[in-house]
């Protein structure tokens, strides 16, 4: 896990005419506090909405062992640029 604990990442998701999406995301450790952020235009007034919920972090070596103690084998890893993907198949 590459972002120090207290660390702060705004995602621009998605831009709209009258809208905007942002992803804002706080590490903490072992979790990461992920806010979904919303401005919207609504009669030439601009407003937010906003809400926020927890995900915990888990190392990429931490997930494989966890599935090789459950007895999943790996049928396909990826780390790009910090995105991890398994693939696990159980016997």
């Amino acid at each position: 896990m590459t972002e120090p604990a207290g660390a702060i990442t705004v995602i621009p998701v998605r831009r709209q005419p009258g809208r905007i999406f942002l992803c804002r995301l706080e590490y903490g450790e072992p979790d990461v506090c992920v806010s979904d952020i919303l401005y919207s235009t609504a009669g030439g007034r601009w407003g937010r909405s906003a809400g926020s919920y927890t995900k915990i972090r888990l190392a990429p070596d931490e997930v494989r062992a966890m599935l090789a103690d459950a007895g999943f084998g790996i049928e396909f890893f990826e780390n790009r640029n910090g995105i991890v993907v398994f693939i696990a198949k159980k016997p």
